[in-house]
């Protein structure tokens, strides 16, 4: 039996590159957070601010996947990560409540407010 590396693994581990030029056609199971397509794949709660698969299993595998396996090797779901996410999240949408409710005629205060969500 071949031995699967543990820190690339990749979704067919016989289409691993044997020289360079082949690496482009590696499809890695791990999410890389420089693509955005892959930041797409990871979903979070917003009752508790665990990260979850976008894809359901039977939706997409290989996509499930590599959200699910990104999630444990990375300990996305650490419990302090999870708590500053929902508090991150919370915040975010009472700013967007005040921005919903302000009035328009004030341009001043609702500019700041779009600039607050910014940061």
């Amino acid at each position: 039996m071949r031995e699967v590396p543990g820190y690339f693994p990749l979704l067919n581990e016989d289409e691993r590159a044997t020289c360079a030029a082949d690496e482009n056609k590696e499809r890695p199971v791990l999410l890389d957070p420089t693509k955005p397509a892959d930041c797409k794949l990871l979903c979070f709660s917003s009752e508790n601010g665990r990260p979850v698969p976008r894809y359901k299993e039977a939706e997409d595998a290989a996509r499930h996947r590599r959200a699910k396996d990104s999630i444990d090797y990375f300990h996305l779901d650490e419990g302090t990560w999870n708590y500053k996410r929902k508090d991150l999240m919370d915040d975010v949408a009472a700013l967007c409540d005040r921005i919903l409710v302000s009035p328009r005629d004030d341009l001043d205060a609702y500019d700041k407010l779009i600039e607050e969500l910014h940061f």
